[in-house]
């Protein structure tokens, strides 16, 4: 016996009760695959809208990352300019010998002039007390030499003193 002889005859309320079994089976499955389209659409978006808000955060995070660096760059650059102004008003070491070793020569130069004319004042104060002294023996003489003149031979030999009568 074979399969097929041992089939039993269907009745038209079993085919009408599977059919309606296969469409209920259906409809299940549709539904169910209605809702799990609809769960995986509003992942989907929830996972574009999340990706979406994260690529916004990051470009807002580099925007503030380039502007903070252009910040810290711009005042290193204007710390590097202050600087190299700076830098540039100072003395560099030869130039400060340089000048030092001519304001040196000046000073040895002026101590020269100074001691030469300390001692052309020495020398004048010298020769100024030898004048004084002869111009005072000069006077002298001629105020000894007039008085001289001028005496009496009384007043070389004064009269001594009489006692009063």
């Amino acid at each position: 016996m074979s399969l097929a002889d041992r089939r039993e005859p269907v009745s038209i309320d079993t085919l009408e009760s599977l059919q309606l079994l296969i469409e209920a089976n259906d409809r299940r499955l549709n539904d169910l695959m209605a809702e799990r389209d609809l769960r995986y659409q509003e992942r989907h978006e929830a996972s574009r809208d999340a990706v979406k808000m994260a690529f916004e955060c990051s470009q807002h995070a580099i925007t503030k990352a380039e502007t903070a660096y252009e910040k810290r760059f711009d005042s290193n650059n204007e710390w590097k300019q202050t600087f190299s102004e700076l830098s540039g008003k100072m003395v560099t070491r030869t130039e400060y010998s340089a000048a030092h070793e001519l304001i040196k020569d000046k000073i040895e130069e002026v101590g020269g002039r100074v001691k030469t004319i300390e001692g052309k004042s020495s020398g004048i104060g010298t020769s100024l007390g030898v004048v004084m002294a002869v111009a005072a023996l000069i006077i002298s003489l001629a105020f000894g030499a007039i008085n001289f003149m001028r005496s009496t031979p009384e007043m070389i030999h004064p009269p001594v003193l009489q006692a009063p009568r």
